[in-house]
């Protein structure tokens, strides 16, 4: 359900994040619940199959094993009230996108 019990840095994470690039790659979508641990792997994986940057970035995030976010009271809006220009999305560079003109 999540693999809550992964962190950035184990064998676990990058073959979740391995997985993710290589259905990506193949034309098969990678969703997740977008929580942490696997899942933000497989995220992760899925983002990077247009550049080979994936083994930089498991080693940058393995530095930082955990992520816990503080959402206060209000939940994820008070996390995203922070963040100056959050829209709740990343848009994908078209450039990147095979098939995309």
């Amino acid at each position: 359900m999540g693999g809550h019990a992964v962190e950035r840095g184990s064998t676990a994470y990058a073959e979740a994040a391995q997985l993710a690039n290589v259905l990506a790659a193949k034309g098969f979508v990678v969703a997740t619940g977008g929580g942490p641990r696997t899942m933000e792997a497989a995220n992760l994986g899925a983002f990077a199959r247009y550049a080979d940057v994936l083994p930089g970035a498991l080693t940058s995030l393995a530095a930082v094993p955990a992520f816990r976010p503080d959402v206060g009271a209000n939940g994820v809006n008070s996390l995203a009230s922070g963040v100056r220009g959050f829209s709740g999305f990343v848009e994908a560079d078209p450039s990147k996108v095979e098939g995309v003109a």
